[in-house]
């Protein structure tokens, strides 16, 4: 399956808030939670634009990654 280029930006984003952020918020970065919620954020809302986009054979490929 072929993605669109704008479908790497939430990558891009996670990148840049790993850099930035212990820097920015140094003592909210420390704790796991708050690393998860920043990974849930933009994880969530594109597997579920993913989904919605391209239907059951999205589905198989985000159950592959997930059991990976």
């Amino acid at each position: 399956m072929i993605l669109p280029i704008w479908s790497a930006l939430p990558f891009v984003l996670l990148v840049l808030w790993i850099a930035f952020l212990p820097l920015a918020a140094p003592h909210w970065w420390e704790r796991n939670r708050n690393k998860a919620i920043v990974s849930a954020a933009l994880a969530v809302p594109f597997a579920a634009l993913l989904l919605l986009a391209r239907g059951a054979k999205a589905a198989a490929h985000l159950e592959h990654s997930l059991l990976d």
